[in-house]
């Protein structure tokens, strides 16, 4: 009985340490409402075929299909060709609004788009790339 006594006495928190690991929680349930709100409760897009969609579902298809490309057709000068193929197939799929929506594409394939290599060379002119 006396375990259980020094136990709990223990495990018990100075008042300040307390509050602040409960203010702290508070403040991560509250972000995480905030995150989940934003995914959840985001815009919804209509496809052609009727479906709807969320943000998140349209920037994972956009990507896909880019991903479906073939490697040889996914450098940084196939992004002017692919804004091209999904204007006249899925214009749905790309994000419009004030601005340039061939930049908002190049940002939702922010990492899936290599850099030139470093000592490539321009086919057509043979300068650096």
């Amino acid at each position: 009985m006396e375990l259980r006594k020094l136990g709990r006495a223990a495990t018990r928190l100075p008042i300040e340490i307390a509050s602040t690991i409960s203010l702290c929680f508070k403040a991560a349930i509250l972000m995480r409402n905030v995150v989940i709100e934003y995914f959840v409760k985001e815009t919804r897009i209509e496809t052609m075929g009727g479906e709807t969609l969320t943000e998140v579902q349209r920037l994972l298809l956009v990507r896909e299909l880019w991903m479906l490309r073939p490697v040889a057709e996914r450098t940084d000068s196939d992004v002017v060709n692919f804004y091209q193929q999904m204007e006249e197939e899925h214009p749905e799929y790309l994000r419009h609004g004030p601005g340039d929506d061939y930049q908002r594409l190049r940002a939702d394939l922010t990492g899936l788009i290599p850099g030139p290599v470093v000592g490539e060379t321009d086919p057509g002119t043979n300068l650096p790339v």
